[in-house]
């Protein structure tokens, strides 16, 4: 179907609300997920909001557009990314405030996040790659 995705771990005010994180553990299981589309008034990606963790996953193909922190597989991350990819995507932020970051894999790395074994192929717009 044509609809966009509700990132997992949303808020809809676009804050990083304790309330609203992932706090599990997601194992894709090798699996990828592709044709994803993602159209977020706030923290985007796969997950909006995560300090849990996602492992061995891989996103190919998805369009993802959101307004602060935005990401492939995570939007705003306090926890962990372990072994996933994020392979022939298009990653736009549609932010004007200072507060916005876009990047691949991973929109926001608060100090706590742990990002280890990922790779990415994606386009990306709008203060790409930043770190707390």
């Amino acid at each position: 179907n044509n609809m966009p995705w509700t990132p997992i771990g949303f808020n809809p005010n676009g804050e990083a609300g304790n309330e609203n994180y992932f706090t599990g553990t997601f194992d894709g299981n090798g699996k990828v997920i592709s044709s994803l589309t993602v159209k977020s008034d706030g923290n985007a990606g796969l997950f909006g909001v995560l300090n849990g963790k996602v492992m061995n996953l891989t996103l190919e193909g998805v369009d993802i557009s959101g307004n602060g922190y935005v990401g492939g597989m995570v939007g705003y991350l306090k926890g962990t990314v372990d072994k996933c990819k994020v392979d022939d995507s298009i990653i736009k932020n549609v932010a004007e405030a200072s507060v916005a970051a876009t990047g691949s894999v991973v929109g926001y790395a608060a100090s706590s996040a742990i990002i280890m074994n990922v790779t990415s192929n994606v386009s990306g717009l709008n203060t790409v790659g930043y770190e707390e």
